[in-house]
């Protein structure tokens, strides 16, 4: 219930937040020239307009607490012009999915822990899962009105939802003994970064430059370690314990995060443009939760994963084939072009029908081969049961 509260009051709180217009997140005080920016808030629009402390402030609209618009001096004599700008925020649509995904999150971490209270795995799963909504559930006012609190906010669940995901592989892949020498050398770094963004945040924003490169490498770092304990263990013989179970989690880490941190968190941390909008590729981090607790409650379930799950999968996979079909039908009517498009639409939405169900079959087959590949024991099935 803590997580589900946590993420309802983050994403109630930024939904409240979004219906206000954003402001340069900056502060004036007088000073010896007239009147100067004495606090920026780091990652605020002003910060990312080039906004400093120190700079004397021409004029600034509409108040001097909330300004929206500014015209600086900086310390070299050059004129700076800030502003919010038009259309500042992410869409409803952006705010909608980033929703779903947030309560993905909670969702799937609270039900894990309620089936394994007192279970390691589940406990870290039930901390990450619950970091990670508040994060999504923050994004709408972090990405859109920028206030303080909702940066804030996301800065340190972001941060410690990087602490937690190793860990979370480590205990995940077996690993009962607790943190180990590098695992607290890692969190002792986290606990650094949040010292200096706290630093930062109150005496010298300037550091916050630093701050932001060391914080995307931190989370990078701490997803590809994820992933190297995941595919050392799901690339174990099958009949390994768990060896499944890694498999899908693994399959689950880099569909979800490998977009974000490669399309987004790695060119924004270097200085360039983000290669897809992070709202879309945070919106793909709702694979993380599917796929780890799909594996956590499948290896608590007997073993009886084909009667409780096969139908489900073979669902999502009939599904996909669907969607595939209808992009390239759609796709085809953009390429064909006049009055080709529709002849050409016709004919292959024709072919996609009549193919569907070997398609579906040949689908089925792959799964088969890659999730459920260990025969089905009725005798040992029914004495577990």
């Amino acid at each position: 219930m803590a997580i589900l509260a946590a993420f309802l009051l983050a994403i109630g709180s930024a939904h409240l937040a979004g219906q206000r217009p954003g402001d340069l997140g900056m502060t004036l005080s007088p000073c010896r020239t007239g009147t100067c920016v004495d606090w920026v808030m780091p990652a605020g629009f002003g910060w990312h307009r080039g906004a400093r402390p120190g700079m004397r402030v021409l004029s600034s609209l509409p108040d001097p607490g909330r300004p929206t618009e500014a015209r600086l001096e900086t310390a070299t004599g050059e004129l700076l012009p800030v502003s919010v700008g038009a259309g500042a925020g992410i869409s409803p649509e952006a705010e909608i999915g980033l929703g779903i995904v947030g309560l993905a999150f909670a969702l799937l971490a609270a039900a894990v822990l309620v089936r394994r209270p007192h279970d390691l795995t589940a406990r870290l799963f039930a901390l990450f899962g619950g970091l990670a909504a508040v994060a999504l559930g923050v994004a709408p006012a972090a990405g859109g009105p920028h206030p303080a609190w909702a940066l804030i906010v996301q800065f340190v669940s972001i941060l410690a939802f990087g602490a937690t995901v190793p860990a979370f592989a480590g205990a995940f892949v077996g690993n009962r003994n607790g943190p180990g020498a590098a695992m607290r050398l890692f969190w002792l770094f986290g606990g650094g970064i949040l010292a200096t963004y706290l630093f930062a945040l109150v005496f010298k924003p300037a550091v916050y430059e630093v701050v932001r490169v060391l914080f995307g490498l931190y989370l990078t770092v701490s997803i590809f370690a994820a992933l190297g304990l995941l595919a050392r263990r799901a690339s174990g013989p099958s009949l390994r314990p768990a060896v499944h179970e890694a498999r899908l989690a693994l399959a689950g880490i880099a569909c979800g995060a490998l977009p974000f941190v490669i399309l987004t968190l790695i060119p924004v941390t270097t200085g360039y443009r983000d290669v897809v909008p992070w709202y879309i590729t945070a919106s793909l981090t709702g694979f993380i939760p599917a796929a780890f607790a799909y594996a956590i409650l499948r290896h608590q379930l007997l073993g009886i994963r084909r009667l409780i799950h096969r139908g489900m999968v073979y669902g999502i996979t009939a599904v996909a084939l669907l969607i595939v079909l209808s992009l390239l039908v759609n796709a085809s009517r953009h390429v064909a072009g006049g009055r080709a498009s529709s002849a050409v639409t016709v004919g292959l939405a024709v072919i996609g029908a009549l193919l569907f169900d070997l398609l579906r079959r040949g689908a089925r087959r792959v799964v088969d081969r890659v999730f459920y590949r260990d025969e089905v024991d009725s005798q040992a099935l029914l004495a577990d049961m």
